[in-house]
């Protein structure tokens, strides 16, 4: 049987810090346990994690950092991060879908505040399943997704807020008041076998599948 193909979307630079790319390492870890091959697709930022996700032994893919500054004026209603991104989200998508390659992802799970519903209905068709990684509500994802929500207890708040920019989303898990670059947090994730599925365990306690 071959192994589920995982791929990942995060960054991490001097200006994001390191824990997006750190969650994700604990997930795929925990997935890799499970016999799925997960694959990192990062932009080459000052402060990028790359050579950590290689060291870990993960495949990543680098993607060309540029200056988006002029760019971004032109495009209404970008998410308040979108300079994250090192490029418009148009031309990280297609780059993303490049480095996908041919293969169809099982699961492709985006962990990136300059991530929105735009960049994510363009990737849909290169993955089975999407989920995203989100502890901030602020814009609108794939009606299609699986959202997974992180929050603390200063954040539950402003996330409660904003929630209705993610109602629409086919199912989402909240994950409260935990760290969730430690093992105990995301190990429980499975690749569902049915749409859009998702497993969590939190401190040890299993959140049903959805």
């Amino acid at each position: 049987m071959n192994p589920r193909k995982i791929a990942f979307r995060v960054d991490a630079s001097l200006k994001i810090g390191t824990g997006h790319v750190m969650r994700c390492l604990t997930l795929a870890e925990a997935l890799r346990d499970r016999g799925c091959e997960s694959t990192f697709i990062c932009r080459e930022h000052p402060g990028n994690l790359i050579d950590l996700i290689s060291e870990r032994g993960f495949t990543a893919l680098g993607l060309p950092a540029v200056d988006v500054a002029q760019d971004l004026g032109l495009e209404l209603n970008l998410p308040p991060h979108a300079a994250w991104l090192g490029a418009d989200w148009r031309t990280d998508a297609t780059q993303t879908r490049k480095a996908i390659g041919d293969v169809t992802a099982d699961w492709l799970v985006i962990d990136h505040y300059a991530i929105d519903e735009r960049w994510e209905r363009k990737l849909r068709p290169a993955c089975r399943r999407l989920m995203v990684i989100d502890d901030l509500a602020d814009r609108n994802h794939d009606s299609t997704c699986c959202w997974i929500k992180i929050w603390s207890k200063a954040g539950r708040t402003a996330i409660a807020a904003t929630f209705p920019k993610i109602a629409h989303c086919c199912s989402a898990l909240n994950m409260p008041c935990c760290n969730p670059c430690t093992p105990n947090c995301m190990t429980g994730f499975l690749p569902g076998k049915a749409r859009s599925t998702a497993s969590l365990s939190i401190s040890g306690v299993p959140i049903p599948t959805i």
